[in-house]
């Protein structure tokens, strides 16, 4: 009867180490510790200028209503809690024709929000 030694665990590790070795990615091949300064300098982006479009006042507090209608009824869509949905998308409308009413300029404000304002009140009329 022979009796069959046990491999110790480094020789197990090694042996299943070899088994899964791969060839390392691409992306993986610079190694990912920054040691030199040179590497962490070269690293870091140009700044980039940022432009950003400020819109104050009722102009922009429409543009934002509209926005946020337009995402609840993307959601509308193809989400799962239509009626959490449907109850948010009624609030943020009511504040848009809110908005429209208590506006005096209401000639000044964006297109899409006089149509939008008049789809909503179409549909409340209803």
């Amino acid at each position: 009867m022979e009796i069959k030694q046990r491999e110790s665990t480094l020789d197990v590790l090694r042996r299943l180490q070899a088994k899964n070795k791969k060839p390392i990615p691409s992306m993986y091949e610079k190694s990912p510790v920054k040691i030199k300064v040179e590497d962490i300098v070269d690293d870091i982006p140009a700044p980039r200028e940022k432009v950003k479009i400020r819109l104050t006042g009722k102009n922009s507090e429409a543009l934002f209503l509209l926005n946020q209608i337009r995402d609840i009824e993307r959601q509308l869509k193809t989400g799962s809690n239509y009626f959490d949905y449907y109850y948010d998308l009624r609030r943020k409308e009511d504040a848009l024709v809110k908005m429209y009413e208590s506006d005096e300029n209401r000639e000044s404000l964006p297109e899409d929000v006089l149509k939008k304002v008049k789809e909503i009140k179409k549909k409340f009329n209803k």
